[in-house]
């Protein structure tokens, strides 16, 4: 169960990048006005950051809580909990 803390790190990353490139792209279209279009995107870049420290957050408390535990993890089911964290860090 120890190795499902870093389950909230896959959606957070993915989250912060998706909100980002929504800000982005709103600038290039220059979503209804220009004025508006820079406005989004200061939105999407602070709302993605925010995001993205939650997941650098989560990322320690992961780390540390498998540190204090190490020698003693069994292997289990909950393994499968690396599988999206890691799928963030390819992006």
């Amino acid at each position: 169960m120890l190795v499902s803390t870093f389950l909230p790190i896959g959606p957070l990353g993915q989250g912060g990048a998706g909100i980002i490139q929504l800000g982005i792209v709103a600038k290039e279209i220059e979503f209804i006005s220009p004025d508006t279009a820079s406005v989004l995107y200061g939105i999407g870049v602070f709302t993605g950051l925010i995001m993205f420290g939650y997941g650098i957050l989560w990322l320690v408390f992961a780390v540390t809580s498998i540190a204090s535990k190490f020698p003693k993890i069994v292997f289990s089911m909950a393994w499968w909990g690396f599988t999206f964290p890691l799928g963030i860090y390819l992006y």
